[in-house]
């Protein structure tokens, strides 16, 4: 049973006298750059706004009455990012009465951590975050040497202090920041007493629950408060949605309505903003007739790929191919605000469609923001609102620093561990020659071959030809990377340049990088260099952007 429920400060939380530990059954750290950055930006905008107090969400500990230890039941990937910010910001201030308060939220007065995660990455998450000066080190070698929970401390560790660098560059602001999250930020703490019970509860809750993303509870949540009427109707037209889409993209459609309508982000539920904006307690049909249904058909459209005629459809259908591989497809506003005001068969529909393709991956590659991206898909729909010539679309054009920033991470060592590295490599595949698309990165069919191998034998001419540290420096390379098959991958192995060269050649009727690769009569960290310079240049020509 539950010993209590409460709001408490942060900062209480966090010292209240027992360690956090993360019992055997939570799953590894799994939060990515969207998620921290999301945590980054709206504490920043919390600040400057009027709230008293700012919710960081729930935890739910299993903590016996008295014991020196508590296990996080759930919050854990929260509770790990806000450790990575406190320690960020302590890192950062560096000295001072705010970095030791922010200090004491990690470490104890005796010494001991104060969130102690799995014993696999304890020792790195130690080293890396939690000891004073921790978060602003470099582990150097071989990063793909690191768990992938540990790549995942990194990559959001690092993204998280260039948010709040760009979010709140000076030390008073980082200290205004710091005091910010020990005043008024909470969390809602439930606390059981057994761990197992907590564990129980916490399954039956993920076993029954009911997503609130269901397209189901969707409609029930928009049609209650319709009209008696209007309910036997609205009831089909909604069911009419639900066949032409599968069930997340009924959700998703209602989340773009509100997004056209409203110009700006919601943290509230899809269903109320839809329900108070179009006033469906007076009449519903309106919004799902003028709204609901010419979306859902438009998303068919775009699904389809069947947006405009002739040659103008084809071109348009790459465009969309390629937009459809990005996970995260906060460009579909901008594409059905585009066929609702200026057309399908608009002349300049198939620049349009290239523009928002190059646009959501130059912000994929620069790794921007959720929060930053969906802010500047909303000035995009604002540019089209304004029906002006598409290249004079400001929102839509790639400036010098969103350039920059992509430049940066594609010339990075450790371009293999970004996790765009694939769609990324399928594109200048598909740019070299449209007719042999790799397919995507499956582990099988489609791997990525390191060409220098990451760890070649000692005696092997790869030692001789990259001494010291060249190997972690050179091999996660853009341009140490080609495609294999799973099997061929296994051959080539750690085999020497002048043996594996014949087995990427080989592979160059279906893997147009690793024809490239094999035709090189060397392997050298210049190779390597020149070599991804001449990708980066094929990915940005169709862009008409230059390294």
């Amino acid at each position: 049973m539950f010993i209590k429920s409460s709001v408490l400060p942060i900062e209480d939380v966090y010292s209240m006298g027992c360690q956090l530990q993360l019992p055997w059954f939570q799953r590894a750290y799994a939060w990515d750059e969207m998620h921290v950055g999301r945590l980054v930006h709206d504490l920043i905008e919390a600040m400057s706004g009027p709230r008293q107090r700012y919710s960081l969400g729930h935890m739910t500990l299993a903590r016996p009455v008295g014991a020196p230890e508590a296990s996080i039941i759930d919050g854990y990937q929260r509770s790990i990012s806000l450790t990575i910010l406190f320690a960020l910001l302590r890192d950062i201030i560096a000295e001072g009465p705010v970095a030791d308060r922010l200090h004491s939220l990690i470490e104890g007065g005796s010494g001991d951590v104060r969130l102690l995660p799995q014993p696999v990455i304890a020792p790195f998450f130690r080293s890396f975050v939690q000891e004073r000066g921790g978060s602003l080190r470099d582990p150097g070698g071989d990063l793909m040497d690191c768990s992938p929970s540990e790549r995942n401390i990194l990559a959001n560790r690092d993204h998280m202090r260039n948010k709040l660098r760009d979010g709140v560059p000076e030390k008073d602001e980082m200290e205004a920041l710091a005091l910010f999250l020990f005043r008024k930020c909470v969390l809602i703490l439930d606390e059981i007493e057994d761990e197992e019970e907590a564990r129980d509860l916490l399954r039956r809750e993920e076993e029954t629950g009911l997503s609130p993303h269901s397209s189901e509870l969707a409609k029930v949540t928009l049609l209650t408060p319709i009209p008696d009427h209007e309910q036997e109707e609205a009831a089909g037209l909604f069911e009419g949605v639900q066949t032409q889409l599968p069930a997340d993209d009924v959700s998703n459609v209602l989340s773009h309505i509100r997004l056209l309508k409203t110009r700006k982000r919601s943290s509230r539920a899809v269903e109320s903003d839809l329900i108070q904006h179009f006033k469906m307690h007076k009449s519903g049909l309106p919004f799902l007739r003028n709204e609901l249904l010419p979306r859902a058909a438009a998303m068919v459209q775009l699904n389809r790929r069947e947006v405009g005629r002739g040659k103008a459809r084809e071109q348009i259908k790459r465009s969309l191919d390629m937009l459809y591989r990005i996970d995260h497809q906060m460009w579909v506003p901008a594409a059905l605000d585009w066929l609702d005001v200026m057309g399908a068969n608009h002349p300049e529909t198939p620049l349009f469609f290239a523009r928002l393709d190059r646009l959501t991956y130059m912000m994929k590659i620069a790794s921007v923001d959720p929060t930053d991206q969906e802010t500047r898909f909303i000035k995009v729909l604002e540019a089209i609102d304004a029906k002006g010539p598409v290249d004079d679309m400001v929102p839509l054009q790639i400036d010098k620093r969103l350039l920059a920033v992509a430049l940066e991470n594609l010339r990075s060592r450790t371009f293999y561990a970004k996790r765009f590295h694939s769609l990324v490599l399928r594109r200048i595949s598909l740019h070299i020659d449209p007719d042999l698309d790799p397919g995507p990165v499956d582990g099988d069919r489609v791997t990525v071959e390191h060409v220098l191998p990451r760890k070649p034998e000692a005696g092997m001419q790869w030692r001789r030809d990259f001494p010291g540290e060249d190997v972690a420096n050179y091999c996660n390379r853009i341009g140490n990377l080609a495609f294999l098959s799973l099997e061929e991958n296994n051959i080539a192995g750690n085999s020497d340049f002048i043996i594996k060269s014949l087995l990427l050649a080989n592979a160059g009727g279906r893997f147009v990088l690793s024809a490239r690769a094999g035709h090189e009569q060397k392997w050298t960290r210049d190779t390597i260099m020149r070599r991804g310079e001449e990708m980066i240049s094929i990915l940005l020509e169709p862009w008409q952007l230059k390294p």
